[in-house]
């Protein structure tokens, strides 16, 4: 009779109450220690707070994972990344380690946005520097066309002279 009273304010209990005790899974010793690990953490928790925790931001992060895993193969800058999510499962300032995660993602951003910068300036430099070297080429053809021009105007005097003294010879 005890145990059939015990049993019905039990379901009584989880109707009333928003959260479910059960006692009838099994795990690992591995994995039992390391949920013990995990409740006496930096925030010392219950194991059905742990349990419950791992369950609920499961979800959540997966989706960073996702997210993450599209920005790293977008990136394609060959760093690896150190990504600890676990860190900031049972913290009270989960918030700001994400946003040191994220910043670390946005550090690294920068300085491959950097490098392309660098490379872009070597590339500039070197274009500039072609640029000067065709200006110098530019610059002796026109005084070599300067030259010519002079030197055929003056085989043009030469030949009007010639010509002259020519016709000269021929009327006399």
């Amino acid at each position: 009779m005890k145990a059939a009273w015990l049993s019905w304010d039990k379901r009584n209990e989880n109707q009333k109450n928003p959260t479910f005790h059960e006692s009838s899974y099994s795990i690992s010793i591995k994995a039992r220690g390391e949920l013990e690990r995990l409740a006496k953490g930096r925030t010392k928790k219950s194991l059905s707070s742990v349990i419950d925790t791992l369950l609920l931001d499961a979800v959540s992060i997966k989706t960073l994972q996702k997210q993450l895993n599209k920005v790293i193969k977008g990136a394609n800058c060959g760093v690896r990344l150190n990504y600890d999510f676990f860190s900031t499962f049972f913290s009270d300032d989960k918030v700001n380690e994400q946003a040191a995660i994220i910043n670390q993602k946005l550090n690294q951003d920068l300085a491959f946005k950097e490098n392309e910068l660098k490379n872009e300036k070597i590339k500039s430099t070197n274009l500039e520097d072609e640029n000067s070297k065709s200006k110098t080429e530019i610059d002796r053809m026109r005084a070599q066309i300067v030259s010519l021009e002079e030197e055929n105007s003056k085989l043009k005097k030469s030949e009007e002279a010639a010509n002259k003294e020519l016709d000269d010879f021929l009327e006399s």
